[in-house]
């Protein structure tokens, strides 16, 4: 399990700011302030790393006819950020800086179940979704966000061998797993983590019909209007597992999500009590999120 630190940009400066009050401390800006305030508050960001990702309509888990849905009760979130210090070859730029932001958060919460008419608490549910984002310094400091350009986009847990792509009715293909990818150079030092290039991934149009297929069979979270988040699960067609919905219009994000759930193990715990309390939570370690345009 890999260790994550939390860290906080920025907060020392705010708060030496709104402490003075005969002096003004001028705050110089960073370079990780620049990629925090590009998760945290432009749209791309927002909508790219958004953590209203869990279905909120009841669906189907198996095959008992029972129906069930997410309640969110907390979302843990950390982030780091790594800005490289040795410039590099990055094509088609040579010599320039590259940054990595690592943004890591944890669903806490409960899966309902619905039978007949009953509500019941079926698990507590607990899931991991690791989203990186990839930066590159292209202009100097005096543009916006000091130079950086968002480059691609990586969730952990997306399985290149899965061969998971989202197609439109009209043919136009989102790589979601495997092809449009680079290999850029990381801050951490050499690695094989591919990204989708978010200048690469087609728009798709309002009320296009989409399809989501892979070679193994999945479960997975889509936004199909404004206030609404699906779980859909994929069956085979043909040699391949699919499942379909339409997009909306109007009301929806640029960017929009796909939790692709992973695999499922449960965690027993036993609460101290007369008599014993047994508390199974259901865990997932491999979410992951991929996304495609829509205009």
């Amino acid at each position: 399990m890999k260790i994550r630190i939390c860290i906080t940009i920025g907060i020392l400066g705010l708060l030496m700011v709104a402490g003075c009050t005969d002096e003004r401390e001028i705050v110089t800006p960073t370079y990780q302030q620049q990629i925090y305030d590009f998760i945290t508050r432009t749209e791309d960001g927002k909508q790219l790393f958004s953590q209203d990702l869990l279905a909120t309509v009841p669906f189907a888990r198996d095959e008992s006819g029972d129906r069930y849905y997410y309640v969110t009760d907390s979302v843990v979130r950390s982030m780091q950020i790594t800005i490289g210090t040795t410039p590099k070859d990055i094509a088609p730029y040579d010599d320039i800086y590259d940054a990595l932001a690592d943004v890591f958060d944890v669903f806490h919460g409960r899966l309902m179940r619905i039978s007949g008419n009953d509500t019941t608490l079926a698990f507590k549910f607990r899931t991991w979704v690791s989203r990186y984002g990839y930066f590159l310094k292209l202009f100097d400091d005096a543009f916006p966000m000091m130079g950086w350009r968002f480059r691609g986009f990586y969730s952990e847990g997306n399985e290149r061998n899965a061969e998971r792509v989202i197609t439109s009715s009209n043919g136009q293909i989102a790589i979601t797993a495997d092809g449009q990818f680079d290999d850029p150079p990381s801050p951490f030092g050499p690695h094989t983590t591919n990204y989708v290039m978010y200048d690469t991934i087609p728009v798709f149009s309002m009320g296009d019909s989409l399809t989501f297929s892979g070679a193994q069979a999945d479960r997975f979270s889509v936004r199909t209007s404004p206030t609404t988040v699906k779980c859909l699960s994929t069956s085979l067609n043909n040699l391949a597992f699919e499942a379909g919905w339409r997009t909306s219009g109007t009301g929806e994000p640029f960017n929009r999500l796909v939790l692709v759930e992973g695999e499922e193990k449960f965690q027993v715990n036993t609460i101290d009590a007369d008599p014993p309390i047994v508390e199974s939570t259901l865990v997932r370690y491999t979410d992951y999120v991929v996304f495609y345009k829509i205009q």
